[in-house]
């Protein structure tokens, strides 16, 4: 950014300011309105329903599962594939000379 334009945003931001604080140092607040307040609403305890909407149900322990049995699973290993080798076909290549700019 050239210096010219960095004094253009410095300038800117200066004239924004002292405008702010013009407008700060003129305003007055607007008369003939009127203020009303709003009383607090008087705090009431919460009764407590006498009987509860959902069904009161008791948490049950669970029963441990049974052991797994300790027969080891054996299984047998995969056979092996012999994998062919791949057919590579050489390209021939030209080279090709690109106009310069």
């Amino acid at each position: 950014m050239s210096k010219l334009g960095l004094w253009v945003v410095a300038a800117i931001a200066v004239f924004t300011l002292l405008y702010l604080v013009y407008l700060a140092a003129t305003f007055e607040a607007p008369t003939g309105t009127t203020t009303v307040v709003v009383p607090a609403i008087a705090v009431q305890p919460v009764a407590e329903p006498a009987s509860p909407t959902f069904p009161q149900t008791r948490l049950q322990p669970r029963e441990e599962p049974p052991a797994v049995a300790a027969t080891p699973v054996i299984i047998e290993a995969p056979v092996e594939v012999e994998i062919a080798a791949p057919v590579v076909e050489e390209l021939a290549t030209e080279l090709i000379e690109l106009p310069s700019l």
